[in-house]
């Protein structure tokens, strides 16, 4: 980016399919909302109020993470990308919700609803992959209703 005379202050995400004659770009993404990101955030022991602050000064600390393997599951629309009918939801207690990430959620008549095509997320963590993708797939089965997901998440890492 600097090279090209750009700058940005977020997490550079860098989409990449690997093909037989080696990894290409697909996208760049600098932005909080993406499932990339939301995966990476819980790993960062600073205080994020004060990091952002410092990022957006140029002038942040040694970023310090947990040292833990994470992994998310994206609950969509089941037309996805395109948001169909408003699904009801089941959100997790107020426990529970440090591992949930809304993003088309809205409020209907008195219960949340689905509002877009990606739904929420949901973020498992462990020692390693195997550990957390178990876990964010157990912690998506009760909530995930009539939505979709993928259920290859993380499967190309453990090969």
């Amino acid at each position: 980016m600097a090279a090209d005379g750009l700058t940005g202050c977020g997490v550079l995400y860098v989409g990449l399919m690997f093909t037989s004659t080696g990894p290409k770009i697909l996208e760049y993404n600098l932005r909080f909302g993406d499932p990339e990101t939301q995966v990476l955030l819980p790993q960062v022991q600073n205080d994020f109020y004060q990091l952002t602050l410092d990022l957006l000064a140029g002038t942040a600390e040694k970023l310090a993470l947990d040292g833990q393997t994470y992994c998310a599951v994206v609950a969509v629309d089941p037309a996805y990308p395109h948001a169909g009918r408003a699904y009801p939801l089941v959100v997790p207690d107020a426990a529970q919700r440090h591992y949930w990430v809304p993003a088309g959620v809205a409020k209907g008549d008195g219960n949340y609803v689905s509002a877009g095509g990606r739904i929420f997320a949901v973020i498992g963590a462990g020692k390693g992959l195997v550990e957390a993708q178990h876990q964010a797939y157990a912690r998506m089965q009760p909530l995930q209703g009539d939505l979709a997901t993928r259920s290859d998440i993380g499967a190309k890492g453990l090969h």
